[in-house]
């Protein structure tokens, strides 16, 4: 493998569908060769929604600066006419191509000097077999992202740890790769497996986001008893205990727009704390009580008051206007019974 100098027109940069940072919402299909040219207005579209204003207002400013090369490689060596698919600096090259492409719209002016650079981009080529390309890639990724000063999501490191896994490389060769240790590795390793099973699940996989995976990873400490509970697999990687990972996945995600019961990794600790507490928590976790009508810990659990302030809360949120018949005959139910109690004397 050697890595080359080039000059090239910034048309002949192709922007990498395949791109880690993008998977958040992505079909999971894998684009080779020419699929990637078919992709180039998708991708482009997908990364103007990565907060690239900032990023055109500084290249406008300060043009476009070459001491973060661009790292690209060959789409077709036998080409006449070569493309390069970019390994490292897609937001970069999306953002000067969104530029030029506004300014050829007449949307925008820009400096000459900026115009004639898109001529002349100053990058960085891999050359190699397919391995070497794959492994320098995940290598300069893993420096960039993972451990250094432009860090992925949680997630996208994960799915970059699994694939050079699925590629026969050991864990402890993956952590030295990515500047993390090998527990690490192997604990992002098993969030991401977690994640994958969660969105091919047939219920609950459409509500499934990227954020799930840092809440899944929590369950997955070895500490307690949330990974024994849900039966994890540490050969399959995968839940065994449907009836119990159902219920981590009904509280992680929402219904009909509502917060979920569990939104971020505090909600998620405090879960498992419940879990481990004592028997009669847990019991009520497991039949589907919500975390906020559990007593705390060191809380009586025959308390009543919990529940109450819960449904109190409740109704102090409904809107009449949004209530469908079956919650209009919930509440006469409730009203009937009040005025029974209080009637009885039960409650003054």
């Amino acid at each position: 493998m050697k890595l080359r100098d080039l000059r090239l027109n910034l048309d002949q940069l192709l922007l990498d569908p395949n791109n880690y940072r993008l998977d958040y919402d992505s079909d999971g299909k894998t684009y080779s060769g020419y699929e990637i040219i078919d992709q180039q207005e998708i991708t482009q579209r997908r990364l103007d929604k990565e907060k690239l204003g900032e990023l055109r207002d500084s290249i406008v400013e300060n043009g476009f600066l070459e001491m973060d090369r661009i790292v690209v490689r060959v789409l077709d060596e036998k080409a006449q006419n070569k493309q390069y698919v970019v390994v490292e600096g897609n937001r970069r090259t999306a953002a000067f191509k969104g530029l030029l492409e506004d300014y050829s719209d007449g949307i925008i002016n820009l400096p000459k000097s900026l115009i004639e650079k898109a001529n002349s981009i100053g990058v960085i080529c891999v050359e190699g077999s397919d391995k070497e390309i794959e492994e320098f890639s995940s290598s300069l990724m893993g420096i960039r992202h993972v451990s250094g000063p432009k860090k992925w999501t949680g997630y996208q490191s994960a799915r970059l740890i699994n694939d050079r896994f699925k590629a026969g490389v050991s864990l402890t060769k993956i952590g030295l790769l990515l500047g993390i240790t090998s527990k690490d590795a192997g604990r992002r390793l098993r969030g991401y497996h977690a994640y994958i099973q969660m969105k091919n699940d047939k219920v609950f996989g459409s509500k499934t986001k990227t954020k799930h995976y840092t809440l899944l990873l929590e369950f997955l400490t070895p500490s307690g008893m949330a990974r024994d509970w849900l039966g994890w697999d540490d050969a399959e990687f995968l839940f065994k205990n449907k009836k119990h990972i159902n219920r981590v996945y009904s509280a992680v995600t929402s219904v009909d727009g509502l917060r979920p019961e569990v939104n971020n990794t505090a909600e998620a600790r405090y879960f498992i704390k419940l879990l481990n507490y004592d028997k009669q928590r847990r019991e009520m976790l497991e039949r589907g009580d919500q975390i906020t009508a559990i007593p705390p810990p060191n809380e009586n659990t025959s308390s009543k008051e919990v529940p109450f302030k819960n449904f109190i809360y409740l109704l102090s949120n409904l809107d009449a206007d949004d209530l469908n018949p079956d919650e209009i005959s919930y509440l006469e139910e409730i009203q009937i019974k009040l005025r029974e109690l209080l009637e009885e004397g039960k409650v003054s």
